[in-house]
């Protein structure tokens, strides 16, 4: 994955013009909806919450081969919340694994009745 990047449709190339609008509309749908994705699931603790169950849930940072077909459903959920997290505009998987762990951490010093960091 690259990058985010906003698109504004400068880049089309020697698309004809209509061809080029329809491109361009579409460009500009896709960056309002990682718009919205972001402000739902990244600009709220909440959000945050649900994202990091789901990365969880998803084994988005574990393997997903089990040797039998269970592999390919965990594939099937894996890719979904990389769809989740393109939408986001999230490309950086470290930066997701980095968020994952400082989140059990401090969930596992919360039940030990340590405050985190501390």
């Amino acid at each position: 994955m690259s990058d985010h990047a906003v698109w504004d449709g400068n880049s089309l190339g020697n698309l004809d013009r209509e061809r080029k609008e329809q491109v361009a509309a579409l460009l500009k749908e896709r960056n309002e909806l990682t718009r919205c994705f972001r402000k739902a699931l990244l600009d709220t603790e909440e959000g945050r919450k649900v994202l990091l169950v789901l990365a969880g849930y998803t084994k988005l940072l574990s393997t997903t081969f089990t040797g039998n077909s269970v592999s390919y459903l965990n594939e099937g959920k894996r890719d979904v919340m990389l769809f989740i997290l393109e939408m986001c505009g999230v490309r950086d998987l470290s930066a997701v694994a980095l968020i994952m762990q400082t989140a059990c951490e401090a969930e596992e010093e919360l039940k030990h009745g340590r405050p985190h960091g501390s």
